[in-house]
């Protein structure tokens, strides 16, 4: 039982970033104006004699929001881990009990054209405002906690 959690532990935290990254590198690939875009911005940020830090992604908004449609549109986990109902809810017009176990349709949050226009193309601009990268509500790559977006969508 140990070795079958130790395995689920490290193969849920690496599956997922190995295919985020495999996207990313097939996306930049297929677009290459996005792809001179991030070289651009990481030579402006960066130069050519340091890798990046954690620290500079606030300097990278364009590369950030690649890395955000990549996640978009590439929905990773379609569908997201059960949860439950933690006390009686209404939503879209249903009853739902306490207790009652729940799961989010991911890809269908990521491709639904009410929060994304032309949900089916590769645009990293749909994450950029005012010169910064941003997640919009309907953005839940790793699926969310409480079931607020749901309720607000109504």
């Amino acid at each position: 039982m140990l070795k079958g959690n130790f395995q689920s532990f490290f193969s849920a935290g690496s599956t997922p970033s190995r295919a985020t990254l495999e996207w990313c590198f097939m996306s930049i690939l297929r677009y290459p104006d996005v792809q001179k875009a991030i070289h651009e911005e990481l030579d402006a940020v960066l130069g050519r004699d340091r890798r990046p830090t954690w620290d500079d992604h606030l300097a990278l908004p364009y590369t950030m929001s690649v890395i955000y449609e990549v996640m978009r549109q590439n929905t990773i986990v379609p569908i997201s881990m059960l949860r439950c109902t933690s006390s009686r809810t209404k939503i879209a017009g249903y009853d739902i009990p306490k207790d009652t176990i729940v799961m989010t349709n991911i890809w269908g949050v990521h491709h639904d054209p009410k929060d994304w226009n032309d949900p089916f193309s590769f645009k990293p601009e749909r994450f950029l405002m005012d010169g910064k990268a941003v997640k919009p509500q309907a953005f839940i790559p790793f699926s969310f906690g409480k079931i607020e977006y749901f309720l607000l969508n109504e």
